[in-house]
């Protein structure tokens, strides 16, 4: 039997890996031949740190097994053996893996073949992640610490302004596509200069965190004096929404969501009870910066950081087809695993004293999935600071992302959006209900 040509991955949402795998596996090959033809390059601070952490054997032995295991367990047979070279598995070692993030570190996410890889790191890891060893290895809080240090040397080369990371911003195309035939990308979007290459874009970074030019224009504030009035902090589309969330072991493949575990154990968490927890993610080209969805002030800003490469361990391998009784792993690595996610990765927790008696405390949740390094939030937005509908919270600085709105348990909203809709940052989601 010979094997198709692609695999189409339907539940790989938000556009951060193609649908079509043999997109992300040609991508691969790319930068293997990339990492081949630089063998002799040493490998950068970061990845380096990285490689002594794996074979450190006489202080991390689990560590050197762990790296080993995670790509013996990958299934040597048809799909995660195909790629366009016609080699068994396209990674096939640590050593082959770290070649790989070397190249990396010095290319900015490209479109292969008018198709999107933006997780370039994700991409490289796409079948070690979902292995019991690489869930394993990393959660490990050591290799976690040298991953995190590669994706921030990642996110300095994408916002170094002379590194050249701006080459894959062409205009009326990929990135700078324009949304439709009459409104170009550079009158929705703020451009450095129109005329110029890339629009003046400088670097990949000053592309990710555009701002839209006149975004009361573009995206009004709904109901900015209503207090009851909840609107959407992102541009987004639904993932979730759970009422009386059970604090249980949130590992598990239904992924229930685990408060405690999100808001980090903070001491405002108990608040929360069971809560109720709205969730929605951002696509590849989305706008990257959040606004706040209520008015109200401050309470608290708690930057969580967090482990950029896991997934739920019951969407890899463990997964189990119930028909075929074969593993059925999700190659999106986290995309179905974001309700996991938000208990794990780098994230951030800004708490709000809504203006609504009827809402009271709340948290907005950025969390950062895969190759994100940060979640930053602007400084002014110290405890105690009034807020209001439409005022910029901060933004994401590269990678996938996903964000939640939680509310303590009791609070109840009227929602007048529903999963898998296309959200516009400051649209109306719903409204509270008088307790």
């Amino acid at each position: 039997m010979s094997n198709p040509t692609s695999i189409i991955v339907p539940h790989r949402v938000g556009g951060w890996l193609s649908q079509d795998h043999s997109v992300v596996q040609r991508y691969v090959d790319n930068i293997l031949k990339k990492a081949r033809a630089q063998a002799d390059k040493p490998l950068a601070p970061s990845i380096l740190a990285l490689k002594n952490l794996i074979e450190d054997r006489q202080n991390h032995l689990d560590i050197w097994i762990g790296f080993h295991q995670m790509f013996d367990e990958i299934p040597n047979k048809y799909p995660y053996t195909l790629n366009s070279m016609k080699t068994a598995k396209q990674i096939r070692d640590y050593k082959e893996m770290l070649q790989a993030f070397n190249a990396i570190l010095t290319t900015p996410p490209a479109f292969e073949n008018n198709d999107l890889v933006a997780f370039p790191f994700n991409a490289i890891l796409d079948w070690p992640m979902g292995t019991a060893s690489g869930y394993s290895m990393f959660l490990d809080k050591d290799v976690n610490a040298k991953l995190r240090d590669i994706v921030n040397a990642y996110a300095a080369f994408l916002e170094d302004k002379n590194a050249n990371s701006n080459t894959v911003l062409i205009p009326h195309q990929g990135y700078l596509a324009d949304p439709s035939p009459t409104i170009m990308f550079y009158d929705l979007y703020k451009c450095p200069d129109k005329t110029a290459p890339h629009y003046g874009f400088k670097s990949f970074d000053d592309w990710f965190i555009r701002e839209f030019n006149n975004i009361q224009h573009w995206r009004p504030v709904a109901d900015s004096t209503d207090n009851s009035v909840i609107n959407s902090a992102c541009e987004s589309e639904v993932f979730r929404i759970r009422y009386g969330l059970p604090d249980d072991t949130f590992w598990l493949k239904d992924q229930p969501y685990s408060l405690q575990d999100m808001l980090h154990h903070d001491e405002l968490a108990p608040q929360f009870g069971t809560g109720f927890v709205y969730q929605a993610f951002l696509s590849a080209k989305k706008y990257h910066r959040w606004n706040f969805p209520v008015n109200g002030k401050i309470r608290k800003v708690v930057q969580v950081p967090g482990n950029p490469f896991v997934e739920n361990y019951y969407e890899g391998f463990a997964n189990i087809d119930i028909k075929t009784g074969e593993t059925d792993p999700d190659p999106a690595a986290p995309d179905r695993s974001q309700a996991f996610i938000t208990s794990v990765a780098t994230r951030v927790l800004v708490f709000i004293d809504a203006a609504s008696p009827d809402i009271g405390l709340m948290c907005f949740l950025a969390a950062g999935m895969a190759d994100v390094s940060s979640c930053p939030v602007h400084d002014k937005w110290k405890p105690g600071v009034p807020v209001k509908k439409g005022d910029e919270i901060g933004m994401f600085r590269f990678g996938g992302s996903t964000h939640c709105l939680i509310f303590r348990q009791g609070v109840k909203i009227d929602i007048d959006v529903k999963v898998k809709d296309q959200v516009l940052i400051n649209q109306k989601i719903g409204k509270v209900v008088k307790a």
